[in-house]
């Protein structure tokens, strides 16, 4: 029987996010209806857990898909094109047309630490499959929770 990883936290870990300690980052993969593509694609985001009190950051992320193995590097962060004041974390956001079936997702977070997390992609729903028991990331797969 499949769990919710979301969920789960390793023994003795403080609780910050979720109940995960030293999450530095929330990642959101969802299924979502484009207006602008008029099909259902797989909406993935990312954000801090961190709010910043001047600007809302970029985060930079080079991605790609290869087969069924999702690369997302975090690179770092971005100051706004537009320098207007805001108070929020930092975001990334991309979409993926025609995902279906089980995938790796590897983040990488600045060529150092790596999390990898399996997941079942349907149309409907996202499922987690697998997860990192110690991990600077968290995985969500409801819109809810993000």
């Amino acid at each position: 029987m499949k769990q919710n990883l979301s969920k789960t936290r390793p023994a003795g870990a403080k609780k910050t996010f979720k109940g995960i300690s030293a999450v530095e980052y929330v990642l959101l993969m969802t299924p979502r209806y484009s207006e602008r593509k008029r099909r259902t694609v797989t909406y993935v985001a990312l954000r801090k857990v961190k709010e910043f009190k001047s600007f809302r950051y970029d985060i930079v992320v080079e991605h790609r898909l290869d087969g069924n193995t999702l690369y997302l590097d975090i690179r770092g962060l971005r100051p706004p094109e537009l320098t207007l004041p805001g108070v929020g974390p930092a975001i990334f956001e991309t979409e993926y047309d025609n995902l279906a079936g089980n995938y790796e997702v590897i983040i990488t977070k600045l060529h150092k630490e790596v999390n990898r997390f399996h997941v079942r992609v349907s149309a409907e729903n996202i499922l987690a499959e697998r997860s990192p028991r110690v991990r600077f990331i968290e995985l969500v797969t409801r819109m809810e929770d993000w």
